[in-house]
């Protein structure tokens, strides 16, 4: 892989009728993915580690819940 990009990085994804889609911004984090997140449902964030599109691990999955969190506005 080219040193310029790096081996794991996020995308906010979400489904369609006929696939599975990312914003293909390549985020550096979970957080700054939740940027590209809209809060319809469909959408979710999904790492990519050397090109290879893959769930959440433990870890990330409460970094992403921590950022969801975050995200919403006080009421």
């Amino acid at each position: 892989m080219a040193p310029n990009i790096p081996d794991l990085h996020y995308e906010a994804c979400w489904t369609e009728n006929d696939g599975l889609y990312g914003c293909g911004c390549g985020h550096a984090t979970i957080a700054d993915a939740i940027g590209c997140v809209v809060g319809d449902g469909k959408h979710f964030v999904r790492a990519v580690e050397g090109g290879v599109s893959r769930s959440l691990n433990e870890e990330e999955l409460r970094e992403f819940v921590l950022a969801l969190v975050r995200r919403v506005p006080a009421t």
